[in-house]
């Protein structure tokens, strides 16, 4: 891999479980989502939905289970040091200091700084620049800013699949 590379790993839906914590502590049940809008799906507005979440503040981010398919897919991608973690906040500071706990928690300590807190990715897009991200929508915006994006799967996008690892080492390695 050239030095010039990046991959930019997204977190909620890719390596932490931000609808089973949603849904764990609102009692809802979520098994059936298949689109990214949770609030819509549980009939309430996305201002409920978010105060829902700022009511458990940081400890909404920083207690989110990580997938099965997390410390594998770390070690795969961590055969670089060009990874970089790259997640969208919400707008409570509660977010980003839950988020910062979460990943001193949770994975090696050369992530603990390596990472990006942004809604816009986009901005990070470039020739040699690749985004893991489960939105389609944050995908779509990067492989048009020019940089080039793999679909993590999840039930709420197209990519669905049973094993996700495999998807992302494939495409990656293509990429690469």
């Amino acid at each position: 891999m050239s030095a010039h590379k990046k991959i930019y790993l997204d977190m909620d839906g890719v390596i932490c479980d931000f609808v089973g914590q949603y849904a764990r502590l609102t009692q809802t049940n979520l098994s059936e989502l298949d689109n990214w809008d949770i609030a819509n799906y549980v009939g309430i507005s996305p201002s409920e939905f978010w105060a829902n979440i700022d009511e458990y503040g940081e400890a909404f981010w920083s207690t989110m289970d990580k997938y099965p398919w997390t410390d594998g897919l770390i070690d795969f991608l961590m055969f670089t040091d060009h990874l970089y973690l790259c997640t969208s906040p919400s707008q409570s500071p509660s977010c980003l200091s839950g988020k910062m706990k979460w990943i001193q928690k949770n994975l090696p300590s050369e992530l603990h700084r390596k990472f990006f807190i942004t809604p816009h990715k986009e901005h990070l897009a470039g020739p040699a620049r690749i985004l893991i991200d489960d939105s389609e929508r944050n995908v779509e915006k990067f492989r048009r800013a020019g940089g080039k994006a793999i679909l993590f799967p999840q039930n709420w996008n197209s990519a669905k699949i049973t094993d996700p690892r495999t998807k992302i080492t494939n495409e990656l390695m293509r990429m690469l």
